[in-house]
């Protein structure tokens, strides 16, 4: 992650832990590099455990194929956003 990501990150880390929802933020390796309180209590994993790791890792098997077939239509070189529901 880059000083500038960091730097982002650190701004807006406070607000996305008060969202009722879960958010998590990946990197353009699709790393975790952010996971809500929300998220992880959804996943029951802990951020020590999630952080770092591919999103693959933790989605289920049956759906990773439609899940990177999703991000790869979302995502173009400019991109710097995608937005993935979990139900």
């Amino acid at each position: 992650m880059s000083s500038t990501q960091a730097q982002w990150l650190d701004q807006v880390g406070s607000v996305l832990e008060t969202l009722n929802q879960g958010v998590i933020i990946n990197d353009e390796a699709r790393r975790v590099v952010f996971a809500n309180a929300m998220f992880l209590e959804m996943i029951k994993m802990s951020a020590g455990e999630l952080l770092g790791r591919s999103i693959v890792d933790f989605h289920p098997q049956e759906h990773v194929v439609k899940l990177l077939s999703r991000c790869n239509n979302v995502c173009t070189a400019t991109c710097d956003q995608v937005l993935i529901r979990i139900p």
